[in-house]
């Protein structure tokens, strides 16, 4: 067994034959690897952006027409209005 060290202290420990001949689970670990990081980050990405979504900056001069009130004030209110944009402004095809 090799020892290999990683950032953050870490360690994991590969056999030698990882690294000598068969090189089809060397492509099969890196896309594993690699599929877990990329759906990661879609998980972090996805988060990030409902909480972006969910709060906005009370602070931006943007904030001032009726949608920040009634995001705020009245949520219903606020869904139907963001419901009806869609039938008020079709898609130009």
């Amino acid at each position: 067994m090799r020892v290999q060290k990683f950032p953050r202290s870490t360690t994991a420990c590969l056999p030698l034959w990882f690294k000598c001949g068969d090189t089809y689970l060397i492509w099969l670990i890196r896309v594993i690897a690699s599929v877990v990081i990329f759906y990661s980050m879609v998980n972090l990405l996805d988060t990030i952006g409902k909480v972006l979504l969910d709060t906005p900056n009370p602070a931006d001069p943007a904030q001032t027409d009726d949608g920040y009130y009634f995001f705020i004030q009245d949520a219903v209110e606020y869904k139907r209005r963001v419901k009806l944009q869609p039938k008020q402004y079709p898609p130009i095809v």
